[in-house]
């Protein structure tokens, strides 16, 4: 099976490149497009929204979403 370039990018960041369990977890919890968002974090809602074509309202809500489903968090930095 073919590995979402995300996702894999994603599991490669946390260590564990290898690992079926952790691409699995991955796979669940993100979909490929959302994968693809985490990885260009941090990032100001202008930029993240010009790279995403969309404005920052629809930015805004999807990090909201994240953070609510609990797979992104605040920065230490604010």
């Amino acid at each position: 099976m073919q590995r979402d370039e995300h996702r894999q990018k994603l599991a490669e960041i946390s260590g564990k490149p290898d690992s079926e369990a952790m691409y699995k977890i991955l796979e669940r919890a993100l979909s490929s497009e959302e994968a693809r968002f985490v990885l260009a974090l941090p990032a100001a809602n202008a930029d993240l929204a010009a790279q995403f074509n969309t404005d920052e309202k629809a930015i805004e809500e999807k990090i909201l979403n994240l953070a609510q489903r609990g797979l992104l968090s605040p920065s230490p930095n604010g």
